[in-house]
């Protein structure tokens, strides 16, 4: 481990998406903010963040999600009601929010992809190594264990001039849903896969929703934009794409390395996978666990 190396205190969230899975609940309460026990999705996806050492988060936002922006504001009235009802816990639980890293809110204006939504941040990174982290992709480590976020902390100490990225192991049938990378034996990322299909490939190593870049992932971004702008397909929908960008890394000085996730994960983005991570949270709550285990026994 090199150990004049600092690593990244920056990170970027994107929060722009509709979260259409969710509707009608998402058409005016962004689900970021869907609630995990007392606590939002963002709000987890922060503490991870903080846990690994970041102090200033970009927060990519579209204009129409303004209880984002409610959420990191004081509400005076509200505090000074816990204070005097002289309720500490509840008062203990709206503060957390002040301790949280600074969020800096970066508009995009248009959805036009994961690639996108990073480009929007370049002038906040600048020059420094930062993760990405898609919040309602949910982590929840057990006691003693590292989050994601905390293990490619660990890994680009150890080869700081490179990409890292996490990787899950699913099963095949659930390719198609995520990007998919393919790896040698030194973990190195060798190709990646946006959703494939048709048997693109045999790797069932997925991108579950952390990575941490140099910034020169802002280059390949930058390059492929303007590919896509002098497209002339008249499709309107066109996304830039994070898996080609890695996929262009990966060719290049700036290699991109594999970490498998180890935590607990849930993705929140689906009914499915939020109901989990309530039912995991209940688990580990002594006095939750009880009244589910009640519940069920009446089944």
């Amino acid at each position: 481990m090199n150990t004049n190396v600092q690593p990244p205190t920056k990170a970027i969230i994107p929060a722009a998406g509709w979260g259409t899975r969710f509707l009608p609940a998402t058409k005016s309460v962004p689900k970021e903010l869907f609630p995990l026990n007392h606590k939002p999705i963002l709000h987890f996806a922060l503490e991870e963040l903080q846990k690994a050492g970041v102090t200033e988060v970009a927060l990519v936002v579209h204009p129409d999600k303004k209880p984002l922006y409610e959420y990191f504001a004081e509400n005076q009235e509200l505090k000074q009601s816990l204070v005097e009802g002289n309720k500490t816990q509840l008062l203990e639980n709206y503060s957390s929010i002040f301790k949280l890293p600074k969020v800096t809110f970066i508009v995009q204006e248009k959805r036009a992809g994961l690639g996108d939504a990073i480009l929007c941040c370049k002038d906040f990174i600048g020059n420094h190594p930062f993760y990405v982290l898609l919040p309602d992709e949910v982590f929840l480590p057990n006691t003693n264990q590292l989050s994601p976020s905390e293990e490619l902390k660990e890994a680009f100490l150890k080869k700081p001039n490179h990409h890292h990225i996490s990787l899950l192991n699913v099963p095949k049938e659930d390719q198609q849903h995520y990007g998919i990378a393919e790896v040698d034996s030194e973990n190195k990322v060798t190709n990646i896969f946006e959703k494939p299909k048709n048997n693109e490939t045999k790797s069932t190593w997925a991108l579950p929703g952390r990575y941490l870049f140099k910034r020169q992932i802002f280059d390949s971004l930058e390059k492929l934009k303007a590919l896509l702008s002098k497209q002339d397909s008249g499709d309107k929908n066109l996304e830039l794409q994070l898996t080609d960008a890695i996929a262009d890394q990966s060719k290049g000085e700036y290699k991109v390395f594999s970490v498998p996730a180890r935590a607990p994960r849930f993705d929140a983005g689906q009914p499915k996978g939020y109901l989990l991570a309530q039912l995991e949270l209940g688990i580990r709550d002594s006095d939750i666990k009880n009244s589910i285990s009640h519940y069920l026994d009446q089944i």
